[in-house]
C-alpha cells in the first residue's frame, strides 16, 4: 500500500469530499493505484508480531529515483498497461459531476501501470475565492493521512528493535510511567483502543514559553503530549475502538523520544526523501503555499473555509495526529 501512501502524500488526491458516490470513486481510483503501482500481488504478510530483541530489518538499497513516476509526460494509452479507458473515464466523471453540483470544489486524479501514466488530470478550482483553478501540481493539506505514515515510522523502528509495541508508553515517556497508563501499550495506541477518550487534539488552551515544563522557544509535541499523563483512560486498555488524535500525538513523542528528531524530520528522512516525494512537508514553505489549495469543510451544505494559503499555522509545532 505504499504506493497509495506516496499518492496521498504527493497530494494527487482530492480535498473536501463528502459525497458516497465520490468516496467510490476514490475507491475504485485508491484500489486501481496501490494494486497497480505495487506490481505484482504479492503473497499477504503474516499477523504482526513482537520483533525479537536486537531485531533489524535488511536496508532497503539505495536509490535516488522516484518511487512514482514522473508526471510531466502525457498519459499514455490505458490499454497499453492492460487497463481500459472506458472505466477509468467512468470513475473520473464521478469527480466532474460532483464539482458541477458543488460537491467538492476540485480534485487531482493519477493513475499508473508499470511505471506508466494513464490518467492525470486536474479538476474543478483549488482555491474558490480567489478563482484560481487546480492544477496538476496543486498541493493538498494531507490531514490525518499523516496517521498512517507515523505508524509506519514505529513499525520501521520495531523492525529495528529500537521500539516496543508491546511496551506501556510510560516506557519511553516518563511522565505516563503511572498506575493510570497501565496498558496502554504503542501497539493500543496505534490501533485507536488505548481507551483513551481524549476529545481534542491537545489540552485546551496550549500553554506558552515560560509556563511550567515548557522549552524557552515555546511548546512541543513532546511538552503538549505530557500534559494528557494527567488524564485517565475511560476504557480499559485493549477493550474497545475509538478514534483518538491525543494517542497519536503520544505516539509521535514516543518516536521523538527515541530517535531524538522532530517528527516531521524522522518522516522526512525515512519516507519522503527516500521515496522522492520532494512536496511532501509539514508546513509551508516558498515554492509550496503558492501552489497550495484552500481547504473548506462543508455541513449541512454550507461550506466553510479553514485554511487560506499562506495563513499562520495553527500549531507552532507538527502534530503526529495530522497535519
Amino acid at each position: 500500500m505504499i504506493s497509495w501512501f506516496v499518492l496521498l502524500m504527493e497530494c494527487r488526491a482530492l480535498s473536501g469530499c463528502r459525497a458516497f458516490r465520490w468516496w467510490l470513486a476514490i475507491g475504485v481510483l485508491g484500489t486501481v493505484a496501490a494494486a497497480l503501482l505495487a506490481g505484482p500481488a504479492r503473497t499477504p504478510a503474516a499477523p504482526l508480531e513482537k520483533p525479537p530483541t536486537g531485531a533489524a530489518s535488511p536496508a532497503a538499497p539505495a536509490s535516488d529515483k522516484p518511487a512514482v513516476p514522473a508526471a510531466s509526460a502525457a498519459p499514455a494509452d490505458p490499454a497499453s498497461v492492460g487497463m481500459k479507458a472506458d472505466i477509468l473515464a467512468s470513475a473520473a466523471r464521478l469527480f466532474r459531476d460532483a464539482v458541477e453540483q458543488k460537491e467538492l470544489h476540485g480534485a487531482v486524479l493519477l493513475i499508473a501501470r508499470r511505471g506508466t501514466i494513464v490518467m492525470h488530470e486536474a479538476i474543478g478550482e483549488r482555491d474558490r475565492a480567489g478563482q484560481r483553478p487546480m492544477t496538476l501540481d496543486t498541493v493538498f493539506h494531507v490531514a490525518s493521512n499523516t496517521k498512517p505514515i507515523v505508524a509506519a515510522a514505529a513499525l520501521k523502528l520495531a523492525e529495528e528493535g529500537r521500539l516496543d509495541l508491546d511496551a506501556d508508553v510510560g516506557q519511553y515517556l516518563p511522565e505516563f510511567a503511572r498506575d493510570a497508563y497501565r496498558g496502554v501499550t504503542v501497539r493500543r495506541l496505534l490501533s485507536h483502543t488505548s481507551g483513551l477518550r481524549i476529545p481534542t487534539v491537545f489540552v485546551e488552551p496550549l500553554t506558552k514559553a515560560g509556563d511550567p515544563g515548557v522549552p524557552e522557544g515555546g511548546p512541543t509535541l513532546r511538552s503538549e503530549t505530557a500534559r494528557f499523563a494527567a488524564i485517565a483512560p475511560e476504557a480499559a486498555p485493549g477493550t474497545s475502538y475509538a478514534y483518538n488524535n491525543p494517542g497519536y500525538n503520544i505516539v509521535g513523542a514516543v518516536l521523538e523520544a527515541i530517535t531524538g528528531q522532530p517528527i516531521d524530520q524522522l518522516l522526512a528522512d525515512r519516507f519522503y526523501k527516500p521515496l522522492g516525494m520532494v512536496d511532501s512537508v509539514h508546513a509551508d514553505r516558498p515554492g509550496i503555499v503558492e501552489r497550495r489549495a484552500a481547504v473548506e469543510n462543508r455541513k449541512d451544505g454550507v461550506w466553510t473555509r479553514t485554511y487560506q494559503p499562506g495563513d499562520p499555522p495553527k500549531y507552532a509545532f507538527v502534530r503526529s495526529s495530522g497535519g
